[in-house]
């Protein structure tokens, strides 16, 4: 991260939060600039997914239309798999987590909170 930009995730998700504060639990989720628009049928999807776009529009932000994973039944967000039924950590951050040795002071256990 460029220097003197240390903060620059914590405005990232303060400005998201803020831009789809409404719709967060109410089939919208966001982490940084990751959002993930759930619903159980594709009408209400889609109008979900119109309201994201056109808050988007409201504050100047913009969609990176190639970046988009548009109606799939399952994602990998964060290191777990997500499905209309399960959350399912995904194999290797499952087995780092296994083969992690225990954290022996502070600094390490905050380097092992950090990786899951």
């Amino acid at each position: 991260m460029v220097m003197g930009f240390k903060n620059l995730p914590h405005i990232i998700q303060r400005v998201m939060n803020n831009v789809l504060d409404y719709l967060r639990g109410k089939g919208v989720e966001v982490y940084m600039d990751d959002i993930v628009v759930y619903e159980k049928d594709f009408t209400s999807h889609d109008m979900i997914w119109e309201k994201v776009v056109m808050k988007f529009k409201e504050s100047g932000l913009r969609v990176i239309l190639k970046k988009i994973q548009y109606k799939l039944d399952e994602v990998k967000l964060l290191g777990v798999t997500i499905n209309g039924e399960d959350v399912i950590p995904n194999e290797i951050k499952k087995q780092e987590t296994l083969e992690y040795r225990r954290p022996g002071n502070i600094n390490e256990l905050r380097r092992f909170t950090g990786l899951t």
